[in-house]
């Protein structure tokens, strides 16, 4: 298995952390408004592009993962599914979505752990569900209510911060032992 997309994440991501400090610590006052703002908006585009790429990276790093898990099955494995339906191994990657692929597919895999329910399950999730904003976003990302938050409000205020070690932590809670110990040491 690749572990290109965990380390490409850290490394997006530590870049990003990295540009959220320096635009949050030069913030300046909107004019007639009172609120504040980023000093340098392509700063603040670099920084939310390379804190995008991480979540996206990480939240792939989960998807290979559940496919990998489908590619230790047995060849002639079947998946029972929602009422009665029944999938073969060769329809498992499309047929099934990622929330199933954990729950169904990994704990048929001999060394695979079920995580849904646990700790593991919750940070996969929000992982998830900042990856669904990204990718889904409404309204170009912008909400003229400022209490309402965007994708890309929660990015900058340091929402995908931990996206890489929610990925690891779904890695190894599933297959332990599974990451090399020179994707551990680039890590870390």
């Amino acid at each position: 298995m690749s572990w290109f997309n965990l380390i490409e994440a850290k490394r997006h991501r530590d870049r990003g952390v990295r540009k959220r400090r320096a635009i949050m610590g030069n913030l300046v006052r909107r004019p007639h408004e009172g609120r504040q703002q980023p000093a340098n908006s392509h700063a603040t585009l670099d920084c939310l592009s390379n804190l995008a790429a991480a979540v996206l990276f990480a939240f792939t790093t989960v998807e290979s993962l559940a496919n990998h898990a489908i590619d230790m099955l047995p060849d002639d494995t079947i998946v029972s599914v929602r009422k009665g339906r029944e999938l073969a191994k060769a329809e498992l990657v499309t047929g099934l979505g990622l929330d199933d692929k954990l729950k169904r597919v990994v704990p048929l895999v001999d060394v695979g752990a079920h995580v849904a329910g646990t700790a593991t399950w919750e940070r996969y999730r929000d992982l998830k569900f900042l990856r669904d904003e990204l990718v889904h976003v409404k309204q170009r990302g912008y909400d003229p209510d400022p209490s309402v938050r965007t994708a890309y409000d929660r990015l900058i205020l340091g929402d995908g911060d931990r996206c890489v070690e929610d990925a690891r932590m779904v890695v190894e809670s599933i297959f332990p032992g599974l990451l090399p110990e020179d994707v551990l040491a680039a890590l870390d």
